[in-house]
């Protein structure tokens, strides 16, 4: 999808450097929360949560809230479903296997 240029795709972490995502990837955010809020203030239209070991990292589960309340359609990616129930997205239908 980013290199189509059909849409605007950037990855985001809570901390600079290298993220380890589960089981074994790891990858480099294109930017922190903070800087994604500071760029766009009005939030993400679609945010996708990796499989990640730290389910209930406070500062990320407020963030995934945030954008839930911005209006972001929120989607994951396997054990991401941990992320976003951990995050309470009251009101909100969710799937997962």
């Amino acid at each position: 999808m980013k290199e189509s240029g059909a849409a605007d795709v950037v990855t985001v972490s809570t901390e600079p450097g290298t993220v380890e995502l589960m089981p074994a990837l790891r990858i480099r955010a294109d930017m922190t929360i903070g800087q994604f809020d500071e760029s766009t203030p009005a939030g993400a239209d679609i945010l996708i949560v990796p499989a990640m070991d730290r389910a209930e990292n406070p500062v990320l589960l407020d963030w995934v809230r945030a954008q839930s309340e911005k209006g972001a359609t929120v989607v994951s990616i396997c054990e991401g479903a941990r992320v976003i129930a951990h995050a309470g997205l009251e009101g909100k239908a969710a799937t997962t296997h």
